[in-house]
């Protein structure tokens, strides 16, 4: 949870998403995967949008039911093991 500048509403309830890129880069990936999550991030945004009046639990067990989110689940876990964290 985090605000944004001039966000008018608490941490609890933001209307905004702050990113960074800091675990993306040390995996080694680059511009071409970041658009790749930045899309994920859009399908799954409009993907819930029906369900974000549900409280927190129900909201959860309505998402993991989908087959989109169950895609989008593995697409990143096939890109993340393309990129494996060194160290």
């Amino acid at each position: 949870m985090n605000t944004m500048p001039y966000d008018k509403r608490t941490p609890a309830d933001p209307s905004a998403i702050r990113l960074g890129t800091p675990f993306v880069t040390t995996r080694g990936m680059k511009e071409k995967e970041m658009k790749l999550i930045a899309g994920y991030i859009s399908q799954i945004i409009e993907i819930v949008k029906p369900y974000a009046k549900l409280e927190f639990e129900d909201f959860e067990k309505q998402v993991a039911k989908l087959s989109a989110i169950k895609q989008i689940s593995a697409d990143i876990k096939k890109l993340c093991g393309k990129f494996p964290l060194v160290g």
